[in-house]
């Protein structure tokens, strides 16, 4: 991946495809969607994302399962 600033400069990250390999293919529909200039993959909207996140969130409180932030464990970064 590269990320090219506007002024000129860009950061360069590789990573070996086997290391992380459902990443990868989520980095790469990315940038092709910030290449396009687009704010939001067609293959996976934002809406779809959060309707996931709320299912999580979901199966999260019927289980029980709370995240340390939420515990008062680690402070929430936000």
């Amino acid at each position: 991946m590269t990320l090219r600033l506007r002024d000129g400069r860009a950061a360069r990250y590789d990573e070996p495809r086997i290391a992380h390999e459902g990443l990868y293919f989520e980095a790469v529909e990315a940038a092709r969607c910030i290449a396009a200039g687009l704010t939001q993959s067609p293959l996976r909207p934002l809406a779809d994302s959060i309707a996931m996140l709320a299912v999580m969130d979901e199966v999260r409180r019927q289980t029980g399962d709370v995240f340390d932030m939420e515990a008062g464990g680690i402070p929430d970064p936000a």
